[in-house]
């Protein structure tokens, strides 16, 4: 039997253990290129397959010939450290590795080799512990389980401002705010090349009602909107358990300062912990259903356009995703909150974020690969996140306003109904979401330590151990404590 992975095609062996018969990385081939099926292994070891991908989309046959490792002309090996690479970088480093003129081939470390079932970190604990000593990859895919600012701060990665201005990379082809993110002390430690963004929505009709103004959402902002509406759930889908996840994933990083790399948990998130201990321990979707059943689940959704809960958390990749939430489930209906803390804007999720080891003694071939991964033409072609590159940004857009028709991105199901033509989204929305995402000022970084730390306080605030005033202090002094040890 043979079958594919993200990473090859496997065998399998009399034994039942699987086999790697075809390794995508070393062969300079993506799954999103060649989508194989049918696939039969030759007595003499070349392997005949059916593709279905981007190269061939009415269906070719294909024959894979094996190459001694020996017969590859030598090139400048790049290692590239990832944990659990996507299909968009592998495809990136299988077309990089392709089209390069300067002799380089980039060779993937996977770090979730190392993950156990007993640690399912165990690969980012190995990553961390070889950019710390002289086993760093070249090129690191950046991980939210990385101290990311401890790590620019001890000059572990080389500044990729040096690049600016050469051979095409010029700053003003990307979000500024984007680049900014990845900034400490003015230099540039990295490159996002691939994002969403997380924010909680209401009615905007409701927003409007409730609250004066309109530009920066509060967590007491959160609170006065729940009890003008003592009637409605606060959310249809999410419990207390829940919240605070969303909090520690990408929320708790907002009340760090990136510069100073000092905690400011005060007044805005003993508000916070307010607005917390307002949500039930079990949501309406939790006492509907115990089963995690997706129809159910979008039926419960449907309490926000029905005037029966009034927030939702929305994690927003695309242009297609925005509109189907927005004219699917609010009904048309829908203003983008933000999330409390600082500025209030939304929270940047970072899908992909390139860094250059500074130890590396290849920076310019590295260079170049970033540079491979910020071209328009690679930019147009990521899927499941919005492009950095302004140009391709804009292609994109076009491409989701202009289209027209009945197709997957304009069809939206009624859970426990019919389909349903929502259209697709209009050149005026697609320019406000466009100038929200400009907009955005913070960034998921999450650091486990400083989880640890609120998830242990707010269990103590949960089960009556300390009082809300107890539970901002222990975590502002806890917090400080251990980023001083950090920057010490």
């Amino acid at each position: 039997m043979r079958n594919t992975a993200e990473n090859g095609i496997y065998g399998a062996e009399k034994s039942g253990k699987s086999r790697l018969i075809c390794d995508y990385s070393a062969s300079d081939i993506s799954a999103e290129e060649y989508s194989f099926t049918r696939i039969k292994l030759l007595d003499d070891g070349r392997i005949v397959a059916l593709s279905r991908g981007n190269s061939s989309p009415d269906g070719a046959i294909c024959l894979l010939t094996p190459v001694p490792p020996d017969d590859i002309s030598l090139k400048t090996a790049l290692t590239f450290g990832v944990w659990s690479p996507g299909e968009e970088l592998r495809y990136a480093v299988a077309a990089f590795n392709k089209e390069n003129k300067i002799g380089a081939r980039i060779e993937i470390k996977d770090y979730s080799q190392y993950d156990t079932p007993s640690d399912r970190l165990g690969g980012i604990t190995r990553l961390n512990a070889d950019i710390v000593t002289d086993n760093a990859p070249d090129i690191i895919n950046i991980s939210q389980a990385m101290p990311y600012y401890s790590y620019c701060s001890k000059g572990l990665f080389a500044d990729l401002g040096e690049y600016f201005g050469k051979d095409g990379i010029e700053p003003d082809d990307y979000f500024g705010n984007i680049l900014d993110f990845s900034k400490v002390g003015g230099k540039q430690y990295s490159i996002i090349t691939q994002f969403s963004f997380f924010t909680f929505a209401a009615k905007e009709s409701l927003v409007n009602e409730t609250l004066v103004k309109t530009d920066r959402f509060t967590a007491g902002d959160y609170l006065a909107l729940a009890a003008a509406h003592p009637g409605k759930a606060v959310f249809s889908d999410i419990n207390r358990k829940q919240f605070v996840i969303y909090f520690e994933n990408y929320m708790s990083a907002k009340f760090i300062d990136k510069e100073t790399n000092e905690p400011k948990f005060g007044a805005e998130f003993a508000d916070m912990l307010d607005f917390i201990m307002l949500l039930p321990e079990k949501s309406p979707y939790d006492l509907q259903n115990a089963d995690n059943d997706i129809a159910s689940r979008g039926e419960v959704r449907l309490m926000i356009q029905n005037d029966e809960a009034l927030l939702s958390a929305e994690i927003i990749p695309s242009f297609e995703s925005y509109w189907k939430t927005k004219a699917g489930y609010f009904g048309g209906d829908m203003a983008l909150l933000g999330t409390p803390g600082g500025d209030g804007s939304a929270v940047l999720l970072v899908q992909n974020e390139l860094a250059i080891s500074s130890g590396s003694a290849r920076k310019t071939e590295c260079a170049e690969f970033i540079k491979f991964c910020l071209s328009r033409k690679r930019q147009e072609n990521i899927t499941g996140g919005f492009p950095v590159n302004i140009d391709a940004f804009n292609a994109v857009m076009k491409k989701a306003y202009k289209v027209r028709g009945v197709d997957a991105a304009s069809t939206y199901v009624v859970p426990g109904g019919n389909p349903v033509n929502i259209g697709h989204i209009s050149c005026d929305e697609a320019e406000y979401l466009k100038e929200y995402i400009e907009g955005i000022t913070s960034v998921s970084r999450p650091d486990l330590t400083i989880q640890q730390i609120i998830g242990e306080e707010l269990s103590r605030l949960i089960s009556g151990g300390e009082t809300k005033e107890e539970c901002t202090e222990n975590i502002q002094k806890r917090a400080a404590l251990y980023l001083s040890e950090q920057t010490g």
